[in-house]
């Protein structure tokens, strides 16, 4: 049986945080070599990683709202310095949401079986690692693109002069 921690540091290795209903825990963090199970919700790691950042989670979403120009299911910057970002797979206050890091992504397709509901979508991490979703490959890839697209905002806001 996997240990269950209390809290959860995000670091280069995080593939994405998955939501679990369990009595001991209710998030489960996919690493490139290990799993870990987390007594925080998804939210709640995002949120504290946030602020280890040296940034509220809600100060992320508001500038990266107002960099990308959409303000529904947002990425966030976690970590500025390490380039770490996640974006949600659903509204971020729903309980199923789960957060993915975009820079280990190799590739999201169709999951095989996409006419069975629970499954629409696998993500192909660089490590080969697989996790399947039940959003589409095209909200996945929507996500994904927009997480790119804050990357490089906030990128090219970095170059101008102040």
């Amino acid at each position: 049986m996997l240990k269950i921690s209390t809290f959860y540091q995000i670091n280069r290795n995080t593939l994405a945080i998955l939501p679990a209903m369990a009595v001991d825990y209710q998030a489960i963090v996919r690493e490139t070599t290990r799993e870990l199970l987390v007594q925080q919700t998804a939210l709640t790691i995002i949120k504290t990683n946030c602020i280890a950042g040296a940034a509220s989670y809600q100060g992320r979403q508001t500038a990266a709202s107002k960099l990308i120009g959409s303000t529904r299911k947002v990425p966030i910057l976690i970590y500025e310095r390490a380039q770490i970002y996640a974006f949600p797979t659903q509204s971020p206050s729903n309980f199923s949401c789960s957060w993915v890091f975009a820079k280990r992504i190799h590739k999201i397709i169709e999951h095989p079986h996409a006419k069975s509901k629970q499954t629409q979508s696998t993500i192909i991490f660089r490590n080969s690692t697989t996790i399947d979703f039940e959003e589409s490959a095209y909200q996945l890839q929507n996500q994904l693109t927009r997480t790119l697209k804050l990357h490089y905002a906030i990128k090219d806001a970095n170059l101008q002069p102040v």
